[in-house]
């Protein structure tokens, strides 16, 4: 019973009144996001355009080296990204964002696991263990992307015939800010208070946070798909594709839902959670 009222009271996001109001908040905390990129992480803006240029320049002699220092510029910037997202009392100032660098480990380690993730689903044949896997993943962590990129990859070779547009969209769902349950953990994990167990607890109020949620959170997935796969189905029409990372660079417009989805709900269902008085 306590499962269906959980339920009830997360679709009713949907409504329109609340929808409406929904929407304003996340559009104000996209500005803020891209705001505090623009400010404070420039230069890892600007690194991940010298790599994407180089990459485009010298596709087939890739140095191990360039490769670790792109996928590292990238877990930067969407870690701060979550720091700016995140709800606080402190005014977000340089000392506010690296008072949170000791998150980046843990962070660092899910982040290294979605790529390496992304990697196997994107690079190489699919087993049916591995299929079977991503399956379960995306149904458990309600990271549909996963789900329909195993069912491209069963079709990759036809899919080149008519182009690499649908295959790129498709493959960025599967990126680790595309994945409710890593955005879920993450924002847990920076309202903790950085130890090993309240990080593993993290993950498990994660886990609760969709169990509790479940149909917004795969209708706020499908909304939030809709509009980064739209906007970058525009970009990839363009010339601008080869001008910037854009994947990356979109990232905090379904960051920014996740976030104040996570925000609105821990408030409401803050006992769910953490009980009735709050513990680490």
């Amino acid at each position: 019973m306590q499962l269906i009222q959980s339920w009830k009271m997360s679709l009713s996001l949907f409504k329109p009144s609340n929808l409406k109001l929904f929407l304003l908040i996340t559009a104000k905390s996209i500005w803020q996001v891209y705001r505090a990129m623009i400010c404070y992480f420039w230069p890892l803006i600007i690194t991940s355009l010298i790599i994407h240029t180089y990459k485009l320049s010298y596709p087939a002699s890739l140095p191990s080296w360039l490769i670790f220092l792109d996928v590292a510029t990238q877990i930067l910037l969407i870690f701060f990204v979550f720091v700016a997202i995140r709800s606080s009392v402190p005014r977000k100032t340089v000392i506010y964002y690296t008072r949170h660098l000791p998150y980046l480990i843990p962070f660092g380690l899910w982040a290294s696991f979605m790529y390496g993730l992304n990697y196997i689903l994107t690079y190489h044949k699919l087993l049916t263990t591995v299929q079977v896997f991503s399956i379960v993943f995306a149904i458990v962590t309600g990271g549909l992307g996963l789900l329909a990129l195993s069912y491209l990859l069963t079709i990759r070779n036809a899919s080149k015939l008519i182009g690499h547009i649908p295959y790129a969209i498709v493959a960025d769902f599967s990126r680790l800010w595309f994945i409710p349950f890593g955005s879920f953990f993450t924002l847990f994990m920076l309202d903790s208070d950085g130890r090993p167990l309240t990080i593993i607890k993290s993950l498990r109020r994660a886990m609760m946070m969709i169990y509790y949620n479940y149909p917004a959170v795969i209708l706020l997935y499908l909304c939030s798909a809709i509009v980064y796969g739209v906007l970058l189905f525009l970009i990839l029409l363009t010339p601008a594709d080869s001008w910037a990372p854009w994947g990356l660079f979109l990232a905090p417009i379904p960051i920014s839902l996740f976030a104040n989805f996570y925000i609105k709900y821990l408030h409401a269902q803050f006992s769910l959670y953490y009980g009735e008085k709050k513990k680490a």
